[in-house]
Parts: C-alpha cells; sequence; structure tokens
C-alpha cells in the first residue's frame, strides 16, 4: 500500500474487489461465495458489482448462444 501510495485500504475493501473481479471474470457464484466465506450467496451477490462492460460482455454470450440455434 505504501508504494502504491494508496490510503484507506482495508481487507474488507480488499475483499469486495476481489469478489467483484471474480464475477467479472466468470466465477460461478457458488465458488465465489466459498472463496469469499460469505455464509448466504445473497450476501456474495450484495457484494459483486457490476459494471457495464460486464453485462454487455454476458448479453452478447447470450446472443451468440441463440444465433447458433
Amino acid at each position: 500500500m505504501q508504494r502504491a501510495k494508496l490510503e484507506h485500504i482495508v481487507p474488507h475493501i480488499m475483499r469486495h474487489t476481489a469478489i467483484t473481479h471474480l464475477v467479472q471474470i466468470g466465477v460461478d457464484l457458488p465458488t465465489v461465495q466459498s472463496i469469499s466465506g460469505h455464509k448466504t450467496p445473497s450476501m456474495v451477490v450484495k457484494y459483486a458489482h457490476q459494471n457495464g462492460k460486464h453485462i454487455e460482455a454476458a448479453m452478447d454470450k447470450l446472443e451468440e448462444r441463440y444465433k447458433a440455434v
């Protein structure tokens, strides 16, 4: 943190960031839940922040699947 000149970084923030990144790269929620130690899937969802690119990529995958049928 000191070398990167980051301030106010606590383990809780790092946990949220890791959860978000895992979800964004396509790791399934039960696996993320196991890694993060959350007791319920709803807590994983609460902390797995999505962005526009992630949502768009998911919709693109769905569109490609329907084209193949």
